[in-house]
This record gives structure tokens, C-alpha cells and sequence, in this order.
């Protein structure tokens, strides 16, 4: 069971970064090519990837921290 668990945080962990390199990318590139859509903005273009990178960042601390507690209960039940 805590393999099973190990893999689908793993796979929450790729997806979540996977994701927001893609929209990163996206919003960097829309950015270059259609840049007087963001002229009429009062925060930077930017904002957007920063928020989203916090998410991810607050999803990445909850996984890390599952598998780092898996991990430990099943050092403690080998023992």
C-alpha cells in the first residue's frame, strides 16, 4: 500500500511541475508575441506565473512532506 501511495505522489509531483513549466512557457512566450496586450495591466505580466509558482511550491511541500512521512513509518515498521 505505501508504494502505491509513494507512486501517485510522484505522479502529483511530475504532473504539478509539468504543469507549470508549460504554462510558464506559454505565458512568456504569449508574452513576446503580443506584448500591448499586457501594456494596459497594472501589475506586471509576470504575476500570474508568480501565484501559480506558489501553488505549485505549497503542493510540492505537502507531497514532499507525505513521502518524507511514509518513508519514516516504514523504516519504524521494518525495525
Amino acid at each position: 500500500m505505501p508504494g502505491k501511495i509513494n507512486n501517485i505522489i510522484n505522479i502529483i509531483i511530475g504532473g504539478t511541475v509539468g504543469t507549470f513549466a508549460g504554462y510558464s512557457a506559454y505565458m512568456v512566450l504569449n508574452h513576446y508575441m503580443h506584448p500591448e496586450r499586457y501594456a494596459y495591466y497594472s501589475a506586471p505580466w509576470y504575476i500570474g506565473i508568480m501565484v501559480y509558482g506558489l501553488f505549485v511550491l505549497m503542493v510540492l511541500i505537502f507531497a514532499v512532506s507525505g513521502k518524507i512521512i511514509i518513508k519514516r513509518k516504514l523504516k519504524n515498521k521494518i525495525k
